[in-house]
């Protein structure tokens, strides 16, 4: 799905996600984080984005995969969205 987005929703996606990168998150999106976008040519305003936790190794997986949804909702009602689809997080490469 990560490289599906911004592949349809095009270039505006990149590049809101390359300026959060550099002034929020250097090192990347660290998992159990979310942060909004435009949805670029997507047939929606916004995109929200998260990174799950990889098991086996990030610790707690549990908490973190929980850390995904809360806080991608949590953005949502802050900027008053009516609805939110969720893909399968994480499901890896």
């Amino acid at each position: 799905v990560d490289g599906a987005i911004p592949r349809k929703g095009g270039e505006e996606i990149l590049r809101a996600s390359q300026e959060i990168r550099e002034t929020l998150y250097p090192r990347g999106l660290p998992a159990g984080e979310a942060v909004l976008t435009t949805a670029g040519k997507l047939p929606a305003r916004y995109v929200i984005h998260t990174v799950g936790p990889v098991w086996g190794r990030d610790e707690p997986a549990e908490e973190l995969l929980a850390s995904c949804y809360k806080k991608s909702i949590a953005i949502a009602a802050e900027h008053a969205l009516g609805s939110v689809a969720f893909p399968a997080i994480p499901t890896g490469a």
